[in-house]
């Protein structure tokens, strides 16, 4: 399976904004993981760094592609409001349009566990 997400795309585009209004910094969402900068270009390159590192990768029957990735740096924090170097992706349509990314938990050397609510939500 390719890494390839194409965020030059006009959907990809839309959903980085989408990204950007309700996981930056600044963002006024209640109970939602943020990254630690609000800035869209370095939003961006973050999700683009992740796509291009090692990751822990599902794809499911609805043609989701969901990736999470560790990172070498603190590039946000959970729900919990906890400082955190992961991230989650997802993409869909043959992999190649981005649908979200957030940080999300810390995660070590285990196995990704994807719960129901992302399958049937995204």
């Amino acid at each position: 399976m390719s890494n390839h997400v194409d965020l030059l795309n006009s959907s990809s585009q839309r959903r980085i904004d989408h990204v950007v209004e309700k996981h930056s910094f600044n963002s006024r969402e209640l109970d939602v993981s943020k990254f630690s900068t609000s800035d869209r270009n370095e939003i961006q390159n973050i999700i683009i760094e992740a796509l291009d590192n090692n990751a822990n990768i599902r794809q499911f029957d609805n043609g989701r592609v969901v990736r999470e990735v560790k990172m070498n740096r603190i590039i946000g924090t959970t729900v919990s409001s906890i400082e955190t170097d992961s991230i989650r992706i997802i993409s869909g349509i043959g992999n190649e349009i981005l649908i979200t990314a957030f940080p999300i938990d810390s995660i070590g050397k285990t196995n990704l566990v994807v719960s129901n609510f992302f399958k049937a939500r995204f």
